[in-house]
Formats: C-alpha cells, sequence, structure tokens
C-alpha cells in the first residue's frame, strides 16, 4: 500500500508545542510504499521544491535518490524535519528535531520496518541531520558506509563516540540551507 500517515501541507496537531510551529512553513508528511518497502529513505528537511508539492526529495537531490533506487516504487521517503523552518537558532533548530523525531519519524519508521524481519529494508540517511537522528552521531564519522539495520542500532547503542572526530559535537555546522 502506498500513502502517508499524514496529509500533506495540514498542520497535524502534533506539530503543537513544536519551537518552530509559529515559525515555519508547509507541513510535508513523508510518502512512498508503507507495507512493502525495501528502501526508507531518510533526508534533513523539504527545500522548496518540497514545500511546493508537499512531498519529500522531490528536487534535485530527490531525482539522484530516485535513480539510484530505480523509481520510487518501493520506496517509502521522509524527513527528519516536515518543514521548512524559518528560524536558524541552533538550539531551536534542535529542539524542533527532537519534536520531529518523537512525533513523525518514529512513528513512520514504526510503520514501514516495524513488521518486517530485521535487515529486510535499507536505511538511506542523506545528511548530517538525518544521519545524527538515526545514528546518534553526525555524518562525518560514518561518510560512505552501508550497515544493516542491527549494525546501525549496535552503532546507536553504543554512542558511536570517537575522540578525534569533530563532527561528534551534536551541532552540523555546515547544513546546507535551502533558501
Amino acid at each position: 500500500m502506498r500513502g502517508s500517515l499524514w496529509p500533506p501541507f495540514k498542520k497535524p496537531a502534533a506539530c503543537i508545542g513544536c519551537p518552530e510551529e509559529n515559525n515555519r512553513r508547509r507541513f510535508v508528511p513523508g510518502t512512498g510504499e508503507l507495507d512493502e518497502a525495501e528502501n526508507f529513505v531518510l533526508a534533513e528537511q523539504p527545500g522548496e521544491n518540497e514545500d511546493r508539492e508537499g512531498e519529500p526529495l522531490v528536487g534535485n537531490t530527490g531525482k539522484q535518490v530516485e535513480r539510484a533506487c530505480g523509481g520510487w516504487a518501493k520506496v517509502f521517503r521522509t524527513n527528519v524535519r516536515k518543514c521548512i523552518a524559518k528560524n536558524k537558532d541552533p538550539k531551536a533548530k534542535a529542539a524542533s528535531i527532537e519534536h520531529c523525531v518523537r512525533a513523525y519519524l518514529v512513528p513512520e519508521i514504526e510503520r514501514v520496518c516495524g513488521h518486517r524481519p530485521p535487515d529486510s529494508v535499507v536505511l538511506t540517511l542523506i545528511g548530517g541531520d538525518a544521519t545524527r537522528s538515526v545514528v546518534g552521531v553526525g555524518i562525518n564519522k560514518y561518510h560512505g558506509s552501508t550497515w544493516t539495520r542491527a549494525e546501525a542500532e549496535a552503532i546507536r547503542g553504543s554512542g558511536g563516540k570517537d575522540e578525534d572526530d569533530p563532527d561528534d559535537s551534536g551541532v552540523d555546522e555546515d547544513l546546507h540551507d535551502p533558501e
């Protein structure tokens, strides 16, 4: 079954209490294959194209990922943050990410992957916020790596800390800003 857990553009009740609640643009939920996804693609936040169309990964990055996946047929695609936040304050951004992970990302992962055997869905992470939200550390530490779901959970459980990794700060200073 293809679809989304929430309708696009309409502000869900779960947005209430988010630090970006009154400082955001449109709500862009995840969409795609809910029951038989072979790939769960997680990016950072919607860009201008996604904000306009109400679907994640429809811009340039999305086109590249779509080609790499061989199309969207067996893919669920989503973002850590469900809106383009206008606030550039790092503390508000971190609180907004935490809110979106709890309110939206965890239910999406549970719905798409929770009923499946371990390692049956490939998790594709695009960007530092996506990597940090799932693995618990920034992208620089594991850039270019591929893991099974069990391996990613083991890395997250260990905290994935490396004293030599400057990206373990918890703040991703060099994130691409879509605006």
